[in-house]
């Protein structure tokens, strides 16, 4: 599994501009652009759409939220980079083996809304639904159960930046990366 670096503002601006820019040719022009908070908020963000077309819903993984509570990215920006990247790996090796194991096993979780939405619920939309990576499919296959509730007569295409697992339970439409993680300005492991 490679590691591609977009700490820096600019290499992450223009990687998801080139990833709009893909999306666009292949999906067209959507009514409706879903961003997954947080990593997904800021891609769409960073893409530029306009503000009107976009909406952010949130479902957390639980990985990322133990890592945070225990200030793992004070300990990863330690690191020298070397050692930041096998780290990375390896968590992502040990999830992708328990969840090939688990294969039924994922675990459902809420989808909610950040901010406001479109209050036009039986309209016909095409939605892009959009996150910065896909590892096990599990946001995915939440989100597009929330969205086709809401907005039950609509088409959705799926995309993420990145997709890290090899078979995942939910194959994005498009991904711009393959079987990569990404180190995006956020990361717990970019060098500010």
């Amino acid at each position: 599994m490679k590691i591609v670096d977009l700490s820096s503002d600019l290499e992450f601006q223009n990687a998801c501009m080139q990833f709009r820019y893909e999306l666009d040719k292949r999906f067209g022009s959507p009514d409706i652009i879903v961003g997954v908070a947080n990593g997904g908020m800021r891609v769409v963000q960073a893409m530029g759409y306009p503000s009107d077309k976009t909406i952010f819903v949130r479902r957390q993984r639980k990985s990322t939220v133990v890592k945070s509570r225990i200030e793992f990215g004070v300990i990863l920006r330690g690191l020298p980079v070397f050692l930041s990247d096998i780290a990375r790996v390896l968590e992502v090796a040990f999830r992708e083996k328990k969840f090939e194991l688990d294969r039924g096993g994922l675990e459902s979780r809420a989808v909610e809304f950040v901010g406001s939405r479109r209050s036009t619920e039986f309209a016909q939309y095409s939605v892009l639904v959009i996150d910065d990576a896909v590892d096990s499919g599990g946001t995915f296959i939440d989100v597009i159960g929330f969205l086709r509730n809401i907005y039950p007569n609509s088409v959705f295409v799926t995309a993420a930046l990145s997709q890290t697992f090899k078979f995942p339970a939910y194959n994005v439409d498009f991904t711009f990366y393959k079987r990569t993680l990404l180190r995006c300005p956020w990361a717990m492991d970019a060098r500010r």
